[in-house]
């Protein structure tokens, strides 16, 4: 039985999905980490950010491009789609679960 991943079509999708994935990801870890004292207060109603605030969301910023730029990796190389594809569903299954607790 052939391995359904391994088809041109599935490894285009896949593809496709990852770099979808990057790409959306990188303005909202920009948004964390660039200027945390201008942006943040705009969505999250923080009235003032402390610089250990401001460092633990640069850090944050950080995680986020290091995820994007896997995803953007593993979009080209077929033996790592699958684990791709399963840590942006984890990604967003986690950034769902939090949103939904606050």
């Amino acid at each position: 039985m052939p391995d359904v991943a391994a088809t041109p079509k599935n490894n285009k999708l896949m593809r496709l999905f990852l770099l979808g994935a990057a790409l959306l990801i990188v303005p909202i870890a920009l948004n964390y980490g660039l200027v945390p004292s201008t942006t943040l207060p705009m969505f999250l109603t923080i009235p003032d950010l402390s610089t250990d605030q401001t460092h633990i969301y640069r850090g944050v910023m950080c995680l986020y491009l290091g995820v994007g730029l896997f995803w953007a990796v593993s979009a080209f190389k077929p033996e790592w789609q699958r684990v791709a594809v399963i840590t942006a569903i984890g990604f967003a299954w986690s950034i769902a679960a939090g949103a939904s607790s606050a």
